[in-house]
């Protein structure tokens, strides 16, 4: 395939400028091209310039059949690759993935915002979060606004959508004498190392349920932070981290090493009792088969627990704010407390766990009171 542009003149004394496909030709010697009209001669250039590159990447489609998944991936090899780092490109393209799933097989020119409204809806009841709604809310609508530019959609269908709202959220924590009992009550279920990785070293649900046994080294005594999982329609996908902070490496307690080489004893006795049909993913949190924790299901197991043994209810991830809260209280430093937790910054950290910090001022207030102005007749 190769393209040009050319002018086209027209009787009111205006100029347009077309950019043409050149596709080879049919059984009958007939040329196939696909056109493309554009004001101005700069634009049709940029136009031209963007297919070429499609057509060196093998990604070029005709308008016409082009679905929202060979649309995807045509705007992430353009537009994407090129200029975006290793690690957010991971994100672009766990991002993508779910758009595929979800609207992929639909035509692009046949997209509509109603479709688009029923994907969210159902990634909202499947029990995604709104903020990473909002993330591929985004990236969908980055790519069609590219492909209204080329002119393969005359308006962006997303425009038109709207997001669940995301809502400040309303984050619980465990004081230091439940996080005792929690430990205590819950040592014998089959959760328990889950519950310590996620009150003890702050880590995410998607991180412990990707963790697998490369990742833990018990000469160092560390764990290593660098994916997570996620589910869609039944689907596991286990993607990186999506920022550089995400990933790292935590110094681990021996309390929490005891745990962690008692569930690998653990694992020998399932994977014999399996009798062959272990499923061999090398996870640290997992089923008793080897296979992956829906995200969702063990969401519901974790409420289970807490409800049978008969301790306040919070999410899952409340137990990485308990772990964030316990670190402040323990005065460790802010910028330390933010590598631990994988926070872009100390900022995001310092806002988050705002209740602390102002717990902590009035410490200094009472203290500055106390041993200062008081003693000042």
């Amino acid at each position: 395939m190769s393209g040009s542009i050319r002018q086209r003149k027209y009787k009111n004394g205006k100029v347009s400028y077309q950019v043409v496909i050149e596709k080879g030709v049919d059984n009958n010697g007939k040329r196939l091209r696909d056109f493309y009209t554009y004001p101005t001669k700069k634009a049709a250039q940029a136009a031209l310039a963007e297919m070429v590159t499609q057509m060196n990447h093998s990604t070029y489609i005709e308008p016409s059949k082009l679905t929202v998944a060979q649309a995807m991936e045509q705007w992430y090899v353009t537009c994407v690759e090129p200029s975006l780092k290793p690690n957010t490109k991971r994100g672009y393209r766990v991002n993508i993935e779910h758009i595929k799933k979800g609207i992929g097989n639909i035509e692009l020119q046949k997209l509509t915002p109603v479709q688009i409204q029923n994907f969210y809806s159902t990634l909202e009841q499947d029990g995604m979060s709104p903020r990473t709604i909002q993330y591929i809310h985004t990236n969908l609508k980055t790519a069609l606004k590219y492909f209204c530019k080329m002119q393969t959609i005359s308006k962006n269908p997303a425009e038109f959508a709207t997001v669940p709202r995301q809502g400040k959220p309303k984050n619980d924590y465990y004081t230091e004498e439940e996080v005792k009992e929690l430990l205590v009550k819950t040592k014998d279920t089959d959760i328990y190392l889950e519950i310590l990785l996620g009150v003890g070293l702050g880590m995410r649900r998607g991180e412990v349920l990707s963790l697998t046994w490369n990742d833990v080294n018990f000469q160092k005594g560390t764990i290593s932070v660098n994916k997570s999982v996620s589910n869609i329609k039944g689907e596991v996908i286990v993607s990186s981290t999506k920022t550089e902070a995400g990933e790292r490496v935590l110094k681990v307690p021996d309390f929490i090493l005891k745990a962690l080489f008692e569930r690998k004893q653990k694992q020998w006795a399932d994977r014999k009792a399996a009798r062959g049909l272990y499923k061999e993913n090398n996870l640290v949190c997992c089923k008793s088969d080897g296979d992956y924790y829906v995200t969702g299901s063990f969401t519901a197991k974790f409420s289970s627990v807490l409800k049978k043994k008969g301790l306040r209810h919070i999410r899952y991830h409340d137990l990485r704010h308990t772990n964030a809260t316990l670190m402040m209280l323990y005065e460790i430093p802010i910028k330390v407390m933010s590598e631990n937790l994988g926070h872009a910054n100390t900022g995001v950290t310092m806002d988050t766990y705002s209740h602390v910090t102002m717990n902590m001022k009035m410490q200094i207030a009472e203290k500055f009171e106390s041993e200062l102005f008081s003693k000042i007749g």
